[in-house]
């Protein structure tokens, strides 16, 4: 083969391929079809050049040419705005919503042992002597516990907050590597952890000041990691019944998805720190900082209900992966 020749006749449309994947995001309908057809006819030179030349330059260059314009007919990445705004609309609610029933199952559980394990700690003064001693359980109910949310300033507590919830929401997560085997182990300890001091409250007539402070930002605070645990859960059952996919397949999407999750959870926590550094030990009545909390919580379930049902009646899984990308258009 005669490669001037062969350079001669072709470099315009080369150079008309160069200049539509320069111009994608201005393209006209025609110019779009027309993008199409070079992208095909280069390729094919391209094959041709690789059998019939030892020309490594004009290799290089046509292969170059044809993965700039592979990128503009198959679909480009989409702006990071629109990736934004679609994690937010898609990708992270979509998964807590198909997450539903281990979310709430998670809940009942938790609440469960912590009311059992509370009121057995109330209801004992041996299991409280065993836990404190008397003097060390007064100075909890009378002054530690109510001190913790006020004796550092708010911006700080708030950072200190956010750092130690998402730190513990990302250990559940962290669970699901183990096919989340050591979630109910970590969930009950923080049960138990809740329980003991509600249970030590109640035992000195101080129920009503651990909800008050406890509830504002325990509401949200929780719910997140009760999201943590129950997609890291869930991606432990996917090992074990990935339903009609590949197992390798299933596992993949649903890691995706706790990472999705993760991401989610860090603007969540952020929100629950907030309250519980600004809106707890506010001088506000309790009502009206339980109010603040039981919005906040509300607010978040309505978001996922609206936008995780949209997406999953629109047969989202929330899997970045299955993206859908930008075709050049008009």
């Amino acid at each position: 083969m005669d490669i001037d020749a062969f350079i001669t006749a072709h470099r315009p449309t080369w150079d008309r391929l160069d200049h539509l994947v320069k111009q994608r995001g201005r393209l006209t309908g025609a110019e779009v079809d027309e993008l199409v057809e070079l992208y095909q006819r280069v390729s094919t030179h391209l094959s041709i050049v690789r059998s019939a030349s030892t020309d490594a330059m004009l290799t290089g260059r046509l292969s170059a040419l044809v993965a700039r314009a592979r990128s503009a007919v198959t679909g480009a990445h989409v702006p990071a705005w629109k990736e934004f705004i679609r994690f937010f609309t898609v990708s992270f609610p979509v998964v807590a919503y198909r997450a539903r029933w281990w979310w709430l199952a998670t809940t009942v559980a938790f609440v469960l042992a912590s009311w059992i394990i509370g009121a057995w700690v109330a209801a004992n003064p041996e299991v409280q002597q065993a836990i404190a001693s008397p003097d060390e359980v007064t100075q909890l109910v009378e002054h530690d516990f109510a001190d913790y949310y006020s004796e550092n300033p708010a911006a700080s507590f708030a950072s200190r907050v956010w750092i130690n919830n998402a730190w513990v929401a990302a250990v559940m997560l962290i669970g699901a590597i183990f096919m989340g085997l050591p979630i109910p182990y970590l969930l009950f300890q923080n049960a138990a952890n809740v329980a003991v001091s509600g249970g030590l409250m109640a035992s000195r007539g101080k129920l009503d000041i651990f909800f008050g402070l406890i509830t504002p930002h325990g509401l949200l605070e929780l719910t997140a990691v009760f999201l943590a645990a129950a997609v890291g859960m869930r991606l432990g059952w996917t090992v074990i019944d990935p339903g009609p996919r590949k197992r390798s397949d299933a596992i993949a999407e649903q890691g995706r998805a706790v990472m999705s999750v993760a991401l989610g959870l860090v603007v969540v926590l952020f929100v629950s720190g907030l309250i519980e550094a600004f809106v707890t030990p506010s001088g506000l009545p309790t009502w009206a900082r339980i109010t603040i909390g039981a919005v906040a919580l509300i607010a978040f379930l309505a978001y996922v209900y609206v936008f995780g049902r949209r997406a999953a009646q629109a047969q989202e899984t929330g899997d970045q992966d299955l993206a859908p990308d930008l075709a050049p258009t008009a």
